[in-house]
């Protein structure tokens, strides 16, 4: 199997590879529900994505990544993180596909994303 980069673990030949915002195969609430994940360019970038995020109220959060999951509409595992607000309460869960060519600019429905313009 070839690899962009192994040490970040995207696959070129994996047929749902993208560089777009969103799966093109993915339904449902984005990055909210495990059928559309947010599309990401390796594994690594889990955390400097979730690092950009914010409530839609420009306050930060915390998250714990609580596993994998799989569905049927996307190919390859999909990570979960739960996130927590500054007093530890659940706020919802995250679902984030890191076999992409390109990490999405776009934030789930309750964030914004912040970019940044030296990565984009």
């Amino acid at each position: 199997m070839e690899r962009v980069n192994p040490m970040l673990g995207v696959f070129s030949d994996t047929s749902q590879a993208c560089d777009l915002d969103e799966i093109p195969q993915g339904f449902g609430r984005f990055g909210l529900e495990v059928s559309n994940p947010v599309p990401i360019c390796g594994v690594p970038e889990n955390r400097a994505y979730l690092s950009r995020l914010r409530l839609a109220s420009g306050e930060n959060f915390t998250w714990k990544r609580l596993g994998s999951s799989r569905t049927d509409n996307i190919e390859n595992p999909i990570d979960i993180y739960l996130i927590l607000d500054e007093n530890g309460n659940m706020i919802c869960s995250l679902y984030l596909s890191p076999y992409h060519l390109k990490t999405s600019q776009k934030a789930p429905e309750g964030f914004i994303l912040l970019l940044d313009e030296l990565n984009y």
